[in-house]
């Protein structure tokens, strides 16, 4: 695809040059010859107007401040006791055992160390349970397996990463079909030099087309893009852009997409072009999705209810969180 074909009717579409003007007819003064009623003595001089002096108004009096002196509040009846803590329980232990602690230091007797450390075991051997049971919950269940996401073998986590770059180019070759990158840049901006090198990298790797855009009529001092660059034609302005490096999806017929506005690599710019080619519609969320290195799963971040509840009944809870998994 022939993103120059394409620029100047887009260029068109993004810049609207509005104009009005509007005369407003000035009321010709009367002349002489309208106020011929006056005769030759015309100039008269408007009657003198006696200007009042003001009246100084007198200073108003302080009154004397009158301090109120208030009762204290009646002291609120003390609230009944809180209902106890379930002995050994996790919210006894964070009510507890520092209470424990700070009595062994405090009085180091063979009885207080002990009594400590006791209760010190008995939290670990509750964590110690909680981990096994965890295990055997988390293991072989999709939603809740990290491991089903993100392999923690080596070897298979390499062979995600090669299938996301094999994913990360196909989708890229489709992109190519339907959009460009569009490139502002001038001479005298370093950033933009560096930027330029990365993105002719990025072209010659994978056939992406690149439009050079000069803002000050310059080529870059490496040379890139000298025999494609083309003249800003007021799209900076109209993009709120003032300086270079910036780099933006350029969607025939009408769509700028801002991807940077600063330097980024080779893989963060695809990356980025992957996120605005499905801002422009190009791309699915589940085509952005499949060139991840991890294995998307149902998300359950929006599990609140739209009443605001969640059922207190652990089994009523895990079917409620189950089905949000199948939506």
């Amino acid at each position: 695809m022939q993103l120059s074909a394409l620029f100047r009717p887009l260029a068109l579409a993004l810049i609207t040059v509005s104009s009005a003007g509007a005369l407003f007819p000035q009321a010709a003064s009367a002349g002489y010859y309208g106020r011929g009623a006056e005769g030759w003595f015309w100039y008269d001089d408007p009657t003198p107007v006696k200007e009042e002096e003001p009246k100084k108004e007198e200073p108003k009096k302080e009154e004397p401040k009158v301090i109120v002196m208030k009762a204290p509040p009646p002291a609120e009846a003390a609230p009944a006791e809180a209902a106890e803590l379930p002995p050994l329980s996790a919210a006894w232990f964070r009510e507890n055992l520092q209470v424990y602690m700070d009595k062994a230091i405090d009085d180091p007797s063979p009885e207080n160390v002990e009594a400590y450390f006791l209760l010190q075991r008995v939290m670990m051997d509750k964590a110690q349970e909680f981990s096994d049971v965890s295990r055997s919950v988390v293991m072989g269940d999709p939603i809740l397996d990290e491991s089903n996401r993100r392999s923690l073998d080596p070897s298979t986590s390499r062979l995600q990463e090669n299938l996301s770059a094999k994913r990360r180019e196909e989708a890229l070759t489709r992109i190519m079909d339907k959009a460009g990158v569009a490139f502002f840049f001038s001479e005298q901006c370093d950033l933009c030099d560096n930027q330029g090198t990365y993105l002719k990298l990025l072209a010659d790797r994978t056939g992406i087309e690149i439009m050079p855009i000069t803002l000050d009529g310059k080529p870059l001092k490496s040379g890139a893009f000298a025999d494609t660059m083309i003249m800003d034609e007021g799209q900076a302005a109209a993009l709120g852009i003032e300086e270079g490096p910036a780099l933006y999806l350029l969607a025939p017929p009408d769509k700028w997409i801002a991807l940077a506005h600063s330097v980024v690599t080779q893989e963060d710019a695809v990356t980025r072009i992957l996120m605005g080619a499905v801002e422009a519609g190009i791309l699915s969320e589940d085509e952005l999705n499949r060139t991840k290195p991890v294995n998307i799963t149902p998300s359950l971040a929006k599990a609140l209810p739209e009443d605001g509840n969640l059922p207190d009944d652990p089994q009523e809870l895990i079917r409620f969180l189950r089905n949000l998994e199948q939506r």
